[in-house]
């Protein structure tokens, strides 16, 4: 069993300590008598208007009312049971997509229209929506998942595709059936030829034993499974010749590094011949082709897998893999970002592809979600509910008002009518707590508390800081605390990255110095991290034109980092600006030569990985400078040193 381990048992301990105090205070999301709030009715009575609104097409008016009954219910401060505010929220997010789903159109020809029915498929939007709403656990799933893409009627018509596997298989791979729904594949630099459709690749999946049960995987893991198009015989050609092997991602080295190209710039060997991955094998290629060779050959073995790319200490890129490893007995299970990864060149932080966003993330950000992916089903779920209701909270938290219970008790009266028998104790409608900021911190706690790699959560808490100006400052340090706490030692650039997304909200300029400090100790054994901390603190000395402290900020930015490309050919540039607005063209000079003497010349760096170097960057700056200063001769030197 790979989920719900013992592992995920003790990270759930851990989380669900966090931030008690804010629970307490906000008054929700706390036991009550089950006497007083046996809200259970809430969700039959929630889910019955639903299926008369596939009916009717009463989207609207239903979300409003559901809204507002949510609202209600938190504002009496009788929530006994989060499952039944799940149930709400998949009702809200029901609402949503049956209106795209109302309106789709499947491309089909006469009579395969006429014979829709019969095969399987569906006529209509409006036929599939239904099924969906019949099939619970299915659409559950989906339309949680569905909240990470930006274009639902994609995943809508990627499930109504799906129908042709079969109820039986569709239903019993619901996970899976959401990762493909909600996946976009990934471009390759190279076309991938005979492309499996949708269809062939969920029946791959599910006819042949895979190194990890997908029926249970969550689809979060499972996108990066979907996100590919290749064929079906290169996946069988993969599953035969890795199947055995102990460690598939070790095919990362079964490719021959292609040293021609390298070091003459000739065409790669795979060019001549067609881009599969047995001609990768027999030719071989470049980093970027053995990451590829190797996530896809995990992919075909049903092991969630992806490309990496960095720049090293020395400036050069590359490319290296990753893949999700479960450790012998289901004990725990991590994503392992190593193969290939050469800690000797410092390649500190890796980004990776998002397949629902089809954008750029940390791989650090991923192995933090990965550990989260351990905790039982039930947890993250109560975390993505306890997120979505902080946002509809804050919608509303302005106003700082006790609720109108108009729509809480419409549907007690629906309940009564519907089902002959009083749902709750009257006393239990009365509302109590008024919907303030303190109620949308508290349940954004929760949603922490259950799961701290919950990115809707904390995308939400830079939200309300940085675009609404609702998050208080010293609220902030409550979650800030959390966030370094829980990740700094084991993910420090996940956490560093969000520090830096939000300090610069901070409206005090002392207050954001402050952090930033406190930071730089918490990340005392990264200096990339730092550095970067460094090179925020010069940029918010600069907006708010303090030119000299932003100079020194930046200067020692460049000087700690010389060996790390990344971080001071970022920070020396900054450096040369403020210099030479200023007219200090001669001290700009200087701390570029102070930089360049101080990088060490690489050795065997060959064609274009030569010009990523701090070394050859840093000197081309400073020959360009001696140039415009009218130092030909001394450009001329520097510029045969770097090209030596």
């Amino acid at each position: 069993m790979l989920y719900g381990t013992s592992v995920g048992r003790d990270y759930s301990m851990k989380c669900v300590r966090i931030l008690v105090v804010v629970l307490l205070c906000a008054g929700v999301w706390v036991g009550v008598s089950p006497a007083l709030a046996n809200d259970a009715w809430l969700s039959k009575i929630a889910l019955s208007e639903l299926n008369r609104s596939v009916e009717n097409g009463e989207f609207d008016e239903l979300s409003a009312r559901i809204k507002g009954a949510v609202l209600g219910r938190i504002s009496t401060g009788k929530i006994s049971n989060p499952a039944v505010m799940t149930d709400l929220i998949y009702v809200l997010r029901a609402c949503e997509y049956g209106k795209a789903a109302m309106e789709l159109k499947f491309e089909r020809t006469e009579a395969q229209a006429k014979t829709a029915s019969r095969t399987g498929l569906f006529k209509d939007g409006k036929e599939l929506f239904k099924w969906l709403i019949a099939n619970r656990g299915l659409s559950r799933i989906l339309f949680r998942g569905m909240q990470d893409v930006g274009e639902p009627v994609i995943a809508l018509k990627a499930i109504a595709e799906l129908k042709g596997v079969g109820d039986k298989k569709l239903l019993a791979y619901g996970e899976l059936a959401t990762a493909f729904a909600t996946s976009r594949s990934a471009n390759c630099y190279q076309e991938q030829l005979n492309p499996a459709s949708i269809v062939e690749a969920f029946n791959y999946y599910t006819t042949r034993k895979m190194r990890y049960d997908l029926k249970t995987m969550p689809y979060e893991l499972s996108r990066y499974l979907t996100d590919t198009k290749l064929s079906i015989k290169e996946r069988q050609w993969a599953y035969g010749k890795y199947n055995r092997y102990p460690n598939p991602a070790k095919s990362y080295f079964d490719l021959k590094y292609d040293m021609a190209h390298v070091k003459d710039g000739t065409p790669k060997k795979i060019s001549k011949l067609e881009f599969t991955l047995p001609n990768l094998r027999k030719v071989g290629g470049v980093c970027i082709e053995q990451a590829y060779y190797s996530s896809e050959v995990c992919k075909a073995l049903g092991i969630p897998a992806g490309i990496v790319r960095g720049r090293s200490g020395d400036g050069g890129y590359h490319a290296w893999m990753m893949c999700f490893v479960r450790q012998r007995g289901g004990r725990s299970a991590s994503w392992d970002s190593s193969t290939g990864r050469y800690e000797s060149q410092k390649y500190f932080v890796g980004n990776t592809r998002n397949p629902a966003k089809g954008a750029d993330i940390l791989d650090c950000e991923l192995m933090l979600e990965g550990a989260a992916l351990l905790l039982p089903p039930s947890r993250r779920e109560d975390a993505d509910t306890a997120a979505a209701l902080a946002v509809l909270c804050a919608d509303v938290a302005n106003a700082n008002e006790l609720a109108d219970l108009a729509d809480l008790q419409a549907l007690v009266a629906l309940y009564k009518k519907r089902f002959e028998k009083s749902p709750v104790d009257p006393e239990s409608l009365k509302a109590t707590i008024k919907i303030d900021m303190m109620v949308v911190e508290g349940f954004l706690a929760t949603a922490l508390g259950y799961n701290i790699a919950h990115k809707p959560a904390w995308d939400f808490i830079i939200e309300l800081r940085k675009n609404r100006d609702m998050l208080k400052v010293s609220h902030l340090g409550k979650f800030f605390d959390v966030l370094t706490s829980k990740t700094a030692k084991v993910y420090p650039d996940y956490s560093c990255e969000m520090v830096l997304r939000i300090t610069p909200s901070i409206p005090e300029p002392s207050a954001r110095m402050k952090i930033y400090q406190k930071a730089m100790g918490v990340y005392a054994s990264r200096r990339d991290l730092q550095g970067r901390i460094m090179i925020a603190c010069g940029d918010d000395c600069a907006a708010r034109e303090k030119p000299a402290l932003a100079l020194k900020f930046y200067e020692t930015a460049s000087v700690k980092n010389v060996d790390l490309a990344s971080i001071v050919t970022s920070a020396s540039v900054k450096a040369e600006k403020l210099l030479v607005d200023a007219g200090h063209s001669k001290v700009a000079i200087a701390l570029y030569a102070k930089l360049f003497k101080a990088a060490k010349k690489p050795r065997k760096v060959f064609g274009a990985f030569a010009s990523q170097t701090s070394y050859y960057i840093l000197g081309n700056r400073l020959a360009a400078l001696l140039e415009i200063a009218g130092q030909t001769r001394e450009a001329q030197k520097i510029r045969a040193m770097i090209k030596k």
